[in-house]
């Protein structure tokens, strides 16, 4: 084992997105086979990164480390307009489109470093069981602004029986700008499933 170099690396990772919607929507026929309908979603996007990171310098029980946690806690504030069609040309088919749009109103953020202190060599320094000596502490405010793609959704219901479906769900986004940088690119996703209630009460969905 070669003196003062990594000998082994652990890292853990835990990532946290959770948003909440509410707000008002409406919707209203249009004739026997169509109907229309809008929304207006306030919503509240909390997210949470922890990062953790172990790396243990030869030789092993007697040797450096070298440690590491960042912690990065932001919450958004914004609202999500959404309009939709749906069209049945038979009673068996439903056709429906959606265009929606995230906006942000405003968010606030917290970044938290803790690692341990290296010396001018770039090594870890010997612990002495003193906090200021052994580690730092990095914590500042932070902004983040979530992308807000133009979001183009499509979708189709095929009711063969009152017990089976077939559904089709797609959605477009169109470029995002996010932190002064622009993609041009869209994203595209795709998604068929089915549902069969094999009894009122049992419902199988694939």
């Amino acid at each position: 084992q070669e003196a003062d170099k990594v000998n082994s690396l652990r890292r853990r990772y835990f990532r946290g997105d959770t948003t909440y919607l509410f707000g008002p929507g409406f919707s209203t026929q249009l004739g026997e086979t169509s109907s229309f309908g809008v929304s207006l979603l306030g919503s509240i996007r909390s997210n949470t990164q922890i990062d953790h990171q172990f790396m243990q310098y030869n030789p092993i029980g007697t040797g450096k480390f070298f440690t590491q946690e960042t912690q990065i806690e932001h919450t958004n504030y914004g609202f999500n307009p959404k309009i939709g069609f749906q069209f049945m040309p038979i009673p068996q088919l439903a056709l429906g489109t959606t265009l929606s749009r995230s906006f942000n109103l405003s968010g606030k953020g917290t970044s938290r470093i803790i690692r341990t202190k290296v010396e001018t060599n770039g090594l870890p320094v010997t612990p002495t069981g003193a906090f200021n000596h052994d580690f730092e502490l990095i914590e500042k405010s932070i902004t983040v602004t979530p992308a807000s793609p133009w979001i183009l959704g499509m979708g189709a219901a095929y009711y063969p029986s009152k017990t089976f479906l077939v559904a089709l769900d797609s959605n477009l986004s169109s470029s995002e700008q996010q932190d002064g940088s622009t993609l041009t690119a869209f994203t595209s996703n795709f998604a068929l499933g089915t549902e069969w209630f094999v009894f009122d009460w049992l419902l199988y969905r694939d």
